[in-house]
């Protein structure tokens, strides 16, 4: 099973801390527009 994660935010401060989190433990993920669908 793989786990998927989107990151969608309009606070730069949030979207940084989370993306900052995510690429320390090597976790990959997608950035996205709030409101913009997700295509897997």
């Amino acid at each position: 099973m793989s786990v998927k994660v989107a990151v969608a935010t309009v606070q730069g401060k949030a979207y940084f801390y989370i993306v900052n989190l995510l690429k320390e433990n090597n976790m990959p993920f997608f950035s996205l527009i709030p409101g913009e669908p997700i295509y897997l």
